[in-house]
This record gives structure tokens, sequence and C-alpha cells, in this order.
């Protein structure tokens, strides 16, 4: 189903020539441990942060990410002042932050990004706690999170001259074993200038085409949730012809519609990388039986982003190869994926196994159904890892292979 009225596909993602960093993590930050007297307008151009300390980032404790080492704190506010020289050639803007525990982001005082902490546009008390664990990352090898600034917030407020980036970081409690705040602002030129500084190697290089379908989501400036609950999001799906080329600005030609959506998996769901579970649903949130990429038309689907499998593969290969033999396994397709103009990279897009005909086509039971050939056909079983309080779970007899 085509909804016409949809606007985010006639507002494609904002593409740049190159990327150019304007301050890095370990750069010169002002802070301040939070306390009452943190004054509203703290995350302002006209702040006066003259009496805040000075230190090198990352600001915080309790972890080897730390250059400059704060007392344990529920929060700190951390500004960086930068000047730009000119607007005229400025497509887009990142932040990358290795954080913990959560994180709120503004740009000369308006909201940018957050994480992990109270309702968008809301500014939280400085004595508000995070809610929940997230520990920094760089530490442990791993590149910062990455968060695209709103093409349209950063056109309102990015100006010419002096600006400022002003974060705060919120622990979950004042006995939080660990604090870190990371922070790398990144522009997207849209010319062959350059004017501030190459970026690190995790800043990702511009993506204009793929020979993959691109799938692109929309959260509208909600956070994904995790399993148990949803929101609504938007996604379309460019799929060009075999042998053609998906490009970045092409228009929807698979599927344009709104889902439901949340973050997949247990373990795997605290991996950089999410998988993402998708119901396709119609305007009015009804479900949206559709065969995406090829597939059988269904309302259920799974995103699944390879972290730990550095090949991409394992699960596609292992489903492929249990067709071939003549077993049902889900179908797969391996496409890009861009969320509100993130690139996340390779997923594999998936059927989502339950029972229907054109899935697992098992017929359904009901209480009656417990004697002789009513019993008799075929079954869903699942043995997974452990779980607690749970007495059969499925261990590999394979022991690790040279370590």
């Amino acid at each position: 189903m085509i909804v016409a009225e949809k606007t985010y596909a006639q507002i494609p993602c904002p593409s740049a020539d190159h990327f150019e960093t304007v301050f890095f993590g370990n750069d010169q930050f002002k802070y301040e441990l939070g306390s009452s007297s943190i004054p509203a307008s703290w995350n302002t151009l006209g702040f006066n942060d003259a009496s805040w300390l000075t230190g090198q980032g990352g600001l915080g404790y309790g972890d080897s990410d730390d250059s400059t080492v704060v007392t344990t704190t529920i929060s700190l506010f951390v500004c960086k002042t930068f000047s730009i020289t000119t607007l005229s050639n400025i497509q887009s803007a990142l932040l990358h932050i290795d954080y913990d525990d959560s994180f709120v982001a503004y740009l000369n005082g308006v909201e940018i990004a957050r994480n992990n902490i109270g309702t968008i546009g809301i500014p939280p008390a400085w004595d508000d706690a995070a809610s929940g664990d997230h520990e920094a990352i760089m530490y442990q090898g791993y590149d910062p999170e990455m968060f695209v600034i709103d093409p349209t917030v950063l056109q309102q407020n990015l100006i010419q001259g002096n600006n400022v980036i002003a974060i705060e970081i919120h622990n979950t409690s004042t006995q939080s074993s660990d604090m870190s705040c990371i922070p790398f602002f990144t522009l997207g030129i849209s010319d062959g200038s350059f004017t501030y500084n190459l970026p690190p190697a995790f800043v990702p290089a511009t993506f204009g085409s793929s020979n993959l379908p691109l799938v692109y989501i929309n959260t509208n400036g909600q956070n994904i949730p995790y399993a148990g609950s949803d929101i609504v999001a938007e996604m379309g799906i460019i799929s060009n012809a075999t042998g053609q080329r998906n490009y970045f600005t092409d228009a929807f030609n698979n599927y344009e519609d709104n889902i439901n959506l949340h973050i997949r998996g247990q373990s795997s769901s605290g991996f950089p990388k999410k998988s993402f579970a998708i119901e396709t649903i119609d305007s009015v949130g009804n479900p949206n039986h559709v065969g995406l990429l090829g597939m059988p038309d269904e309302d259920d689907w799974v995103l699944h982003g390879p972290y730990s499998d550095k090949a991409l593969m394992r699960n596609l290969f292992i489903y492929t190869l249990m067709r071939e033999m003549g077993w049902w396994a889900p179908r797969t397709v391996y496409c890009e994926v861009i969320i509100n103009c993130q690139y996340q990279g390779v997923y594999v897009l998936m059927e989502h196994i339950n029972r229907k005909k054109t899935r697992v086509n098992v017929s359904s039971m009901d209480v009656n159904d417990n004697v002789g050939d009513s019993v008799t056909g075929g079954y869903i079983v699942k043995i997974d890892k452990y779980n607690a309080g749970q007495s059969t779970a499925w261990v590999s007899p394979i022991g690790n292979f040279q370590g």
C-alpha cells in the first residue's frame, strides 16, 4: 500500500562530498559537576562559562578512558565553543559520542541528540538519573555511537561565527562506579573545499548508491525501544531491477508505509549494530501484508544486523542450505539500512519464524486436539540458550577452537 501524503521520500537524507571534524574527543572542554546552581542558560551561546573548569576529553571517572578525572557525581555538564567559517557548503552534521550512562546534547541551546534519559525536548533536571546502565565502549575497542543531527535543526541553529555544543551526562545514581564523556562533532561538506580537520576513521564515507536494496527508516525523533514495546516509524525501500544500482536519491519502489519497530535480541541487543523486529502496518495501524524484496506477503519481518559475524553470512548461509535440502527456513535478502539518515551498514532482511501458510505451514491446535491423529503433524519447537529459571537449553558440543 502506497501512502501518497508521506513526506519522507520527498525529503532525501543530505549527501556530502566529504566529512570534516570540527572538534575531537580529546580536545579541551569546559565542564562543571551537576548541582542545583546550574543555570537554565548553561547550554546557550551567550552563557559565561569562565568560572567552569577546563579539561581534556574524555571527562569522567572509573574507566581507563578518563583524561580528566572528576569526582563521583550524578551529572556532568560539558561545553565546547567552536567557530564556523561559512554555512553555504555545510550539508549535514554528525555527533559521535562515547558516554556512560546517558546524555543530552544541544547546539546553541537546542536539543540535537539524546539517549537513555527522559523525554525528547524536555531538559532533565540536574539530578535526574539515567534510565539504565550504559557502558562506554571506546576503551573496549569499539567506535563511539553516531547521531545524525536533523537537517532542519542544523539549518535553523548553526550560525556563522561562534557556536556551542553543550552536553549533559547523567549517571544511574551517585553510587555509580564510572562516568564517561567523549564527544566528536563532524560536518558534511558539499563541495571540494577543506576548512576543519580530517575525520577519525570511524566517521563513515559518504554514501551515494549500492548494488544492494536500500532500506530507509524514519523514527520521527523517537528512540527505538527494546522488545516489549514498539514505536510507529516510517519505512521506505529502494530496489531497482536486477543489474541496476540503487541510488540514494531514487524514489521508494518496493515499500513505503508505516511499521511497528523495536530492537530485537537479548545479548545481541547490546551490540553497537542492532537488529530490529518490524511489523509492516498501514496508515491506521492495521497489519499490512506485503511481499518485501520478492518474498511472500506477510507483516512480520526481521532486519538482522550481523555484528559478531564479521562475514555477514552465517545465518543466511545456513538458511539457504536448509531450503536447498528441502526444509523450510526463513528467506533472506541482503540490504543496506539507513535510520534517520544515519547509515547502519549491511543487514539481512529475513522472514520472522511463525505459523503462517507462507511461513511455517502447520495447523493451529486447540484444547480438543489431544489424542490420535489430531496431535500428529508439524510443530514449532524452540530450544535456545539458558535463561533465568530455564531447565532446557542447547549448548554446542564443539569446544573452543584454538581459544
